[in-house]
């Protein structure tokens, strides 16, 4: 009788990182047979089930959106769950299962969206698949939401290969931050990213008291203060922070960052953005106005919201 744990990684391999039976026989060390049966057992305990994505097709909504914010493609989801980082994750994840390549260079932002999304992300991309972080960590109590936190998660789920940035996303003050990006490994890990051929990231609102940055302590007081009262709209990856209509504003932040440059954010091939729910809704519209990303998974009611600014 094989046990619970020893079903649940046969699954994975099969489901999750597409390797075939034979090939899992190899690496567990037991017979195809064996495999088949365990596949089977997998599926009798209910540790395997199968669904089918019968969910309704917004498809002249999502042209609708493409063609008026000239994008390359919007995915929208239902909001079914009481949590709409789900929704927006499990949509986000079974697309990225289809598009990524074997080869793929993903820089990765961070936040409770990203993190989320890992869940729902797997596949067998191989070794020559790279997972980088744009930006540092942020806060001492928040690794699960680190930039490298998730290209790591991302790159064991896809059976890939990460980098990590080991450095905060806001050095205390300026010298250590040009300490921290003249560090060799922090300069390699940076230039991945410049490699890099897909960005996947969420935006934030930056004047919510409840998003992640503001709890960091990474921020002065002073900075947090400049923020609540400036006319931003919306933080990207806390890289480039936006008003309502799109143009960046408080670069006087990006004195103590570690991350990306704004230009070499602003030079990845494809941008992929997902965000949604009501509280990032002014902050997706900005994104767009400023054209900071080629495509967008959102939610219905997100979707709603922008086609009535059009």
């Amino acid at each position: 009788m094989n046990n619970r744990k020893q079903l649940i990684e046969v699954a994975q391999l099969y489901y999750y990182h597409q390797m075939t039976q034979n090939d899992i026989a190899k690496q567990c060390g037991i017979s195809r047979i064996k495999v088949s049966r365990m596949l089977q057992r997998a599926r009798d305990l209910g540790i395997v089930s199968i669904t089918i994505n019968d969910s309704p097709s917004y498809e002249q909504l999502e042209k609708t959106l493409e063609e008026s914010f000239d994008l390359q493609k919007v995915l929208i989801c239902d909001n079914v769950s009481n949590d709409v980082r789900v929704d927006l994750a499990q949509k986000a994840g079974g697309y990225l299962n289809s598009i990524l390549q074997p080869g793929d260079i993903v820089a990765v932002g961070w936040g409770r969206t990203l993190e989320e999304l890992s869940k729902y992300c797997y596949g067998n991309l191989g070794k020559d698949t790279m997972f980088t972080p744009l930006i540092g960590g942020h806060g001492v109590t928040n690794f699960n939401v680190h930039a490298s936190t998730i290209a790591n998660r991302l790159a064991e789920n896809y059976m890939a290969t990460a980098s990590s940035l080991m450095a905060p996303a806001f050095a205390l003050t300026q010298s250590a931050a040009n300490m921290y990006q003249n560090d060799p490994t922090i300069k390699h890990t940076l230039g991945l990213a410049k490699k890099a051929n897909i960005t996947i990231f969420s935006v934030g609102t930056p004047t919510d008291g409840d998003t992640t940055i503001q709890s960091t302590g990474y921020l002065s007081p002073n900075e947090i203060n400049l923020i609540q009262s400036s006319k931003a709209a919306c933080d990207i990856v806390s890289i480039i922070f936006i008003d309502p209509m799109g143009y960046e504003i408080l670069p006087e932040l990006a004195q103590r960052r570690i991350s990306v440059s704004r230009e070499t954010f602003e030079g990845i091939d494809k941008k992929i953005c997902i965000a949604g729910g009501k509280k990032k809704h002014l902050s997706i519209f900005a994104a767009l106005n400023g054209g900071y990303f080629d495509e967008l998974v959102t939610d219905l009611e997100t979707a709603q919201y922008l086609i009535a600014q059009i």
